[in-house]
């Protein structure tokens, strides 16, 4: 009888088949375990067969991680890993391009699994994609796929990079010089070569000596579709996906993907089909549609602004109105279950509400997208209305509907499949007959809106509308339409209207009202009208099949196979840029210089400054990382000069001490000086520059830190600013002794400062991402700092009437002031300038005054009592705010073996803190439900709280951990501490949150920094409320003595007589 321990239920799905609830005997082979669910399923062969996560993982179940199961788990039963890479490497070497695309999709997915990659490359598949690379002869979604499963499978570590072909090698190098290349390719390519360079010293040679620097350098600047006016006018996002293999429609929810329409003209086929486009991201949270839907309005409404009163009236007329009742009962997040509770309600292919879905649905659709959209619309047309706004909306909408799209009128839903209809069967296409409606309504527009010449500009000028724009400009009057099925019968009809220029419409406010989702998508792969084809084909409205032009233009879309976006190419450029970087340092001296040379020539600090800290979008997490990583490597290029001492032999050397006396100080010529009278001269002139040693000033720069460093600064503030040079020096030379402020002590001792606030000389951090973007806006940053800090020296030494025993006070608050104003992220070095200057001593001192009040206000005895009454309370508020952060939950971010942070986990509590939910989540999750989070932990079989070098996941990593990152790292060990969930914060509040909810959880005391911070936070406003009435008054250290009792006490009132 197997123990209760031993035992996990689990689920076990099939498609096809009714799922499986069994107990699994841990204890159980595997085999004997997938052998009983066979013959459950009567599936004959159980060796062919495995069990995976069912939760699109894609992690195959096996002897060494099935301790993994846990009770609640879902598993599928699918193909065994060998059979299934027996099926994979034959589809991959199949003739027919569709089965080879689709097999390599799906290695490329499944490749990430350890067992199945092992079984793929035991028969030898990676030389087959590596075959297939330097072939280079497929299609450029067949090549992703194809380098996305081979970069998987690399990952895993069973095959050394160093076996790659030198042709494998050039040809991903040539893919990523190339000028014209799909994104998707580029994106992978970079990511092979980071890992390249990053796993041998002789691969990062070959792949420098492969790779052009000037295109690695281009590919930090994509299009972007917020570059400007001119650019925004030829590159517009539509709420499409992507485009595809055929699929049937499932009816889950809404896909709302972004969509860049391309500005260059390339081939493209002009048959009379229209497949299906794949879909590959169902958003259903209103919050994520709100946010395209804003982006898109955003850039959609940006044009030259100039003021037109009647603009703004034309458009803002009908617009619907809601209640603030209204806008907050419809305001909520709409779920899947309500939309498959409509779809189950169709009655007759059509369900209750507008456009097969409860009305309801619409009300709240409108109010989450309609308001914001409104606000977009008055702030920009309050702000200063465009004089042709509304005519450019409309050409914009119309390339924005008709992109691609067939024009489909409400007829063509009762048509016939096979007649190119839909049959009112598909949600998608009653949504395209509301998009319809408002297209009829906008062609029949009034004419003051220069509507028709606007549209019918556009539909003779661009091309790419499809088989309607040749209907278009067709004359209806050369074709008998009667013949023709229902669907181009109501295209030649509404076509009518609009060259009758019909005023029915007063404003566009109708798309407002309709739902932006996913549009009709028509099926007539079986081609009814042959002879309107031909027919278009003699009359030169319409190319043969396959000879129309196809735009092409480097496009920046979403994540995925054929797909990129801006910042992601950008990071994966940056990403290799950074591994030569750090892989040169520790190859060869000469190259690193040769690297640092050429990217100075081309400026690429500025470059960055201006493409991607300026850009539209935020920095991500990866790239903010690798911004920090090349302000760490290029500041560290000035270690060597720090920890080198003056060389009191070399004449350079020595020439550039003595420019600093020469350069502030008149000297008489050699010939009239003897050289004792000359030494002399030096030495004085030497002490009053600053030096301690004034006779050989050498001495002060033999110290390391700073070193030589500290000369360089001196000098070049000498040449670059000889004026404000020369003021410091013969102002402080001119008072007394003990009040000048030495000039070279104190550059020295700034130099050294600098030095420890720009961390120059440590080693990058694994997950730093502090990076000042000052540093990229700045060729010599430590130098131009330091001409600005000693002038604050300066000022604040002026300030605070120092004197030379002062020196360390005055050190000290220069560190404030260039702490806190690096802290703000200036972006240029003149914002620095004006902020360190406003930040003076007094306000420093204010700043220490208050600080000193306070403390002094809380030592009190009787304070000191008070806050010991009142520490339980906000204790305990401290930790139902720490379980409340724990129920909102955090995302976590996995390091890999590359030490690279590109996987995401969410982890939250449930709302009765008795169980932690965690599952891996996509970028750009904002906060994922309990529901969609698959593993969870109960809180009772937690045992303990792991942190810093105690965690198991910092033990088992045998790479060497910085402190920064063992002080966010923390584990929980649970069900007899034989399992650990291992977390690493990405900040430290997110750490001091964590630990503490959890030890609340535990049922121990919180012990973070933050939760101090905040319980004496809470305690100084506690008692000065408390203390409000007493302002002004002194606190006794104790309280007063208490009085003897009186002599008598005759002056008592005897309430006992009554009065009469």
């Amino acid at each position: 009888m197997p123990q209760q321990k031993d035992i996990v239920k689990i689920a076990i799905q099939m498609p096809g088949a009714y799922p499986q609830l069994i107990q699994l005997d841990q204890k159980k082979p595997l085999t004997a375990v997938i052998k009983e669910v066979c013959d459950k399923w009567n599936l004959p062969g159980p060796e062919n067969y495995a069990l995976q996560y069912a939760d699109g993982a894609h992690t195959y179940i096996t002897e060494s991680n099935r301790l993994d199961i846990k009770n609640g788990s879902i598993l599928r039963l699918t193909k065994a890993p060998g059979r299934c890479a027996d099926d994979l490497f034959k589809g991959v070497q199949s003739s027919d391009p569709d089965v080879r695309c689709e097999s390599l999709k799906q290695l490329a997915v499944i490749s990430t699994d350890i067992t199945f990659a092992q079984e793929f490359i035991n028969r030898d598949g990676h030389s087959l994609l590596v075959h297939i690379v330097e072939d280079a002869n497929e299609a450029p979604l067949i090549m992703t796929h194809t380098l996305t499963a081979f970069m998987e499978l690399m990952d895993h570590g069973i095959v050394s990079w160093e076996n790659l072909s030198s042709v494998f090698i050039k040809k991903i190098a040539g893919f990523v010089n190339a000028k014209v290349m799909d994104t998707s390719i580029q994106q992978v390519s970079l990511d092979i070569l980071e890992s390249m360079v990053l796993s041998s010293i002789s691969l990062f040679h070959q792949i420098r000596e492969e790779i052009t620097l000037d295109r690695l350098i281009s590919h930090l600047q994509v299009l972007d579709i917020s570059l400007g006016p001119a650019l925004r006018g030829r590159v517009i996002p539509v709420f499409l996906s992507d485009r595809g293999r055929t699929r049937p429609n499932r009816p889950r929810s809404f896909p709302l993907r972004p969509r860049v329409r391309p500005a260059a003209e390339g081939p493209r086929s002009c048959r009379c089909t229209r497949p299906d486009r794949e879909i590959r991201d169902l958003l259903s949270e209103p919050t994520e549609i709100r946010k395209q839907t804003v982006s898109f309005y955003s850039k959609l409404y940006s044009s030259e602004w100039s003021g037109a009163q009647v603009v703004k009236d034309s458009f803002l007329v009908g617009l619907p109105k809601l209640s603030e009742r209204a806008a907050r009962e419809l305001d909520r997040e709409l779920s899947l279950e309500e939309l498959h509770e409509a779809l189950q309600r169709m009655e007759n292919g059509r369900a209750s509400g507008i456009d097969g879905l409860p009305a309801e649905f619409y009300k709240a659709f409108w109010a989450v997208i309609g308001q914001d959209v409104l606000d977009v619309l008055r702030d920009s047309i309050l702000r200063d209305p465009p004089p042709n706004l509304l005519a450019s909306i409309q050409a914009q909408l119309v390339d924005f509907f008709w992109d691609g799209l067939h024009w489909i009128p409400q007829s063509v839903l009762h048509l016939p499949k096979e007649e190119g209809g839909q049959g009112l069967v598909q949600l998608s296409s009653r949504a395209a007959a509301f998009r319809l409606q408002f297209i009829q309504r906008l062609l029949t527009g009034p004419r003051d809106l220069v509507w028709r010449a606007a549209a019918s500009g556009l539909l003779h000028t661009v091309k790419g509308l499809g088989l309607d724009r040749a209907l278009f400009l067709m004359d209806t009057k050369m074709l008998d339409i009667s013949g023709l099925p229902m669907f181009y019968r109501g295209l030649f009809k509404i076509w009518n209207v609009f060259k009758k220029q019909n005023k029915g419409c007063r404003s566009v406010h109708w798309l407002l009202e309709e739902p932006l989702v996913y549009g009709g998508r028509l099926d007539i792969s079986g081609v009814t009208v042959p002879a309107l084809s031909r027919t278009l084909v003699l009359l030169g409205h319409c190319d043969a099949p396959g000879a129309r032009e196809r735009r092409g233009v480097r496009l920046v879309k979403g994540r995925g196979p054929g797909s990129a976006s801006n910042q992601q190419l950008q990071t994966k450029a940056m990403a290799l840029l950074m591994a030569l970087l750090l892989t040169a340092g520790d190859a060869d001296r000469q190259v690193i210089q040769y690297l640092f040379a050429f990217l100075e020539k081309k400026n690429l600090r500025q470059y960055i400054h201006k493409n991607i800290i300026h850009s539209s979008g935020p920095i991500g997490d990866e790239m903010a990382h690798y911004l920090y990583v090349l302000q760490s490597v290029c500041l560290n290029h000035l270690d060597t000069r720090m920890r080198t001492p003056l060389d009191s032999f070399s004449q350079e050397q020595r020439e550039s001490l003595h420019s600093l006396r020469q350069t502030v100080f008149e000297t008489e010529s050699d010939g009239s000086l003897s050289n004792e009278r000359r030494r002399s001269l030096c030495a004085k002139e030497f002490k009053k520059l600053g030096f301690s040693n004034n006779s050989n000033p050498g001495q002060d720069l033999s110290r390391t830190p700073p070193g030589l460093l500290a000369l360089d600064t001196m000098t070049y503030f000498a040449s670059r600013y000889p004026d404000a040079y020369s003021r410091f020096v013969l102002e402080n030379s001119s008072r007394e002794d003990k009040h000048e402020c030495p000039f070279a002590r104190s550059s020295i001792q700034l130099t050294l400062l600098l030095c420890d606030i720009l961390r120059i000389g440590e080693p990058p951090s694994e997950t730093g991402s502090n990076y000042h973007p000052i540093f990229f806006a700045q060729d010599r940053l430590l130098e131009e700092l330091f001409c600005i800090c000693i002038q604050l020296l300066n000022k604040t030494w002026k300030e605070m009437r120092a004197t030379q025993e002062d020196f360390d006070k005055v050190m000290q608050v220069v560190r404030e002031q260039i702490t806190r104003t690096l802290s703000s992220k200036p972006t240029s070095l003149e914002l620095f300038k004006n902020k360190v200057n406003a930040l003076n001593y007094s306000e420093i001192l204010k700043l220490r005054q208050t600080e000193r009040l306070h403390q002094e206000e809380t030592l009190a005895p009787p304070v000191l009592e008070l806050k010991e009454r009142l520490k339980p309370e906000l204790l305990e508020l401290i930790r139902q705010q720490r379980l409340n952060r724990l129920c909102h939950g955090t995302l976590f971010r996995k390091i890999s073996s590359r030490r690279r942070q590109d996987k995401l986990w969410y982890c939250r509590l449930s709302p009765n803190h008795k169980v932690l939910h965690y599952g891996d989540v996509e970028e750009e999750t904002e906060t994922p439900s309990i529901e969609s989070l698959q593993e969870k932990i109960p809180v009772v079989d937690i045992k303990a709280l792991l942190t810093g070098k105690d965690c198991p996941h910092m033990k088992d990593n045998k790479g060497k951990q910085t402190k920064e990152l063992l002080d966010l790292a923390f584990s929980i060990t649970y069900d007899a501490e034989e399992y650990s969930l291992n977390f690493v914060a990405s900040s430290r509040t997110d750490y001091c949150l964590w630990t503490d909810g959890l030890s609340v959880l535990l049922g121990k005391e919180m012990s973070s920094e933050s939760m101090r911070s905040e319980l004496e936070i809470l305690l100084s406003m506690e008692i000065k409320l408390r203390l409000l009435d007493l302002e002004n008054v002194p606190i006794p250290d104790s309280a007063p003595p208490i009085p003897k009792p009186p002599s008598n006490f005759n002056f008592c009132y005897d309430f006992s007589q009554a009065e009469h």
